[in-house]
């Protein structure tokens, strides 16, 4: 695993923690969309965000995920 996919990887996880905590999205629902991502990756051979899985599944609005992009943005 190199350092951009660590970055990525941790940048998803507080992405999903912090939509469950605001209350965007549940927790089975993050896992959900991981889930899928995984899988994804493993058929199409290429990691979608996970930002992109909940929106296509009606979990969380464009808006929010600005909202959450914002947030992450400014504190890191």
């Amino acid at each position: 695993m190199s350092v951009g996919e660590i970055e990525m990887e941790e940048f998803e996880n507080l992405f999903g923690n912090l939509a469950v905590k605001r209350g965007f999205i549940t927790s089975e629902e993050f896992v959900q969309a991981l889930e899928k991502q995984v899988n994804d990756e493993i058929e199409q051979g290429h990691l979608r965000p996970v930002a992109s899985i909940l929106h296509e599944k009606g979990y969380i609005t464009s808006h929010q995920i600005d909202d959450l992009f914002e947030t992450l943005t400014q504190t890191m």
